[in-house]
């Protein structure tokens, strides 16, 4: 998975704020305290990214959130309107389908430059590592390994409410679905499955926690 890891808006494009040219299977964006220019790669025909290109800019407000499918990718810059206000990015790319934005949440509050996000203030995101049962990216949460593809995430600052959670697993050699569990405002657990049904660790998930106004 490749990913911009809370990085700072420049007044043209660069390679730390842009994933691709790939073939993605979907792009997750975080846009954090202030708005900014993207510009997603649009593939070739038949879906070969090597021969695409990259198409018109599009103002990204914040604080949103939205996700691209079927693009080879995304690059972002400071809105050129406003040259003195930047924003962080936080955007993670896996291997899916229509180059079409969903979500688009509007969110409130801040994001610093260490990375932590607090979950009074908008969106959680992690990734954890499966095997080891520990933490590879992320802050504000811990994470529990009950047992083989069972896990529970605990927020160290509650939500206002239960958010919206979603879980990818990270996985080469197997597909895996994620079951969420008595999610809270607090926290979640999470079951993993194979194809044959059984509790199974991929290489890591990455999840989100959006609020729900």
């Amino acid at each position: 998975m490749d990913q911009i890891s809370n990085v700072q808006t420049a007044a043209d494009y660069t390679d730390a704020l842009t994933l691709g040219p790939s073939n993605y299977d979907a792009i997750s964006v975080n846009v954090w305290n202030n708005s900014c220019i993207s510009q997603t790669f649009e593939l070739g025909p038949g879906g070969d990214y090597q021969t695409g290109q990259w198409g018109a800019e599009s103002l990204e407000a914040a604080n949103s959130t939205f996700q691209l499918g079927n693009c080879g990718g995304v690059r972002f810059k400071t809105n050129p309107d406003t040259p003195g206000s930047v924003a962080r990015i936080v955007a993670y790319a896996w291997k899916s389908g229509d180059v079409q934005k969903l979500g688009g949440i509007q969110l409130s509050g801040t994001i610093s430059g260490t990375g932590a996000v607090m979950p009074t203030l908008g969106i959680m995101t992690g990734i954890v590592d499966c095997v080891a049962g520990t933490v590879i990216a992320g802050t504000g949460f811990t994470v529990v390994k009950n047992a083989a593809g069972d896990f529970t995430i605990n927020y160290n600052t509650s939500f206002a409410a239960t958010p919206a959670t979603n879980v990818t697993p990270q996985v080469t050699a197997q597909k895996v679905w994620p079951d969420i569990v008595t999610p809270t405002a607090s926290a979640f657990r999470v079951f993993l499955y194979n194809a044959a049904g059984t509790l199974t660790d991929p290489d890591r998930f990455h999840f989100t926690c959006t609020p729900i106004s």
